[in-house]
């Protein structure tokens, strides 16, 4: 990822995809003196109450914990039913994006 951030088409943004991506990627910024946002934008995926350890506040994009510890009690307590004929009970959960700090709009 160094090769890519010193190169002449440095990306304007990165998702990383998990807590164990981001703590790498914020290592690598530091490293190479990257400002987030100023540099870089950074977005996350899933929003919990730990990111709040980071000077800058980092939107996110993922789940509400909220909906799926709702989901998994209906689950649990045989309020989500299977599907007819099947034993497998599907559900669809909408992302939601928390914008804050970490991101800047690109000027053209």
């Amino acid at each position: 990822m160094a090769s890519i951030m010193n190169s002449a088409e440095r990306p304007t943004a990165m998702v990383a995809d998990s807590q164990a991506a981001l703590f790498r990627v914020i290592k690598i910024f530091r490293q190479l003196a990257i400002r987030i946002p100023d540099d870089i934008s950074l977005m996350v995926y899933d929003d919990i109450p730990e990111l709040e350890i980071f000077e800058v506040s980092l939107t996110t994009v993922g789940p509400s914990i909220i909906k799926l510890a709702v989901m998994a009690l209906d689950i649990l307590t045989g309020e989500a039913k299977p599907e007819e004929g099947t034993r497998w009970i599907k559900e669809v959960v909408e992302a939601e994006l928390i914008v804050r700090g970490s991101t800047r709009v690109v000027p053209s």
